[in-house]
């Protein structure tokens, strides 16, 4: 899904959680802490989406 999101020109952001199971049930509360975090900045505050054009070598 990550590739897609990045060739539709979509902001994402992936992070892999050693051991998590489908639902990161271990990891729920950092879940969804990510999750509003995410929300709240890019649907509530209307923040500018990082910079989607690749840099560097």
């Amino acid at each position: 899904m990550t590739a897609v999101l990045i060739e539709a020109h979509r902001p994402e952001r992936l992070i892999l959680y050693e051991g998590g199971d489908h639902s990161l049930s271990e990891y729920r509360e950092e879940r969804l802490l990510r999750t509003r975090e995410w929300l709240d900045r890019y649907v509530r505050d209307g923040a500018q989406p990082p910079s989607l054009v690749p840099h560097g070598d």
